[in-house]
């Protein structure tokens, strides 16, 4: 089964919770995975940035990208956050199945 991973990434833990529990309660999301303390090192503003960070990876189906995007964008802490999509296949008949059926309710 196909879908996307969507990964934006704070520096602020309320934030990630709350973008998260936004994700889900509203539908757009059936999983979000936040991954705690990772390093980011970037340049910003022609200076090299060091930045614990919260990474979270959105599980979503293809219709719902853009309304992703949209209520991250509404309640992101950065002005300019990390958004890439990746396209990804569940493998697991299971876990397919529970991903199909967030989506029917």
């Amino acid at each position: 089964m196909k879908i996307y991973q969507v990964n934006t990434t704070t520096d602020n833990k309320e934030i990630a919770t709350n973008i998260a529990e936004l994700l889900v309660n509203g539908g757009l999301s059936p999983c979000v995975q936040i991954h705690d303390s990772i390093m980011s090192i970037y340049k910003w503003k022609d200076n090299i940035q060091r930045e614990s960070e919260y990474l979270l990876t959105i599980k979503v189906n293809g219709e719902m990208i853009y309304d992703v995007k949209r209520l991250i964008m509404e309640n992101h802490n950065y002005d300019t956050p990390e958004l890439i999509i990746t396209k990804s296949e569940i493998i697991s008949d299971g876990y397919a199945q529970w991903f199909t059926e967030y989506y029917s309710q």
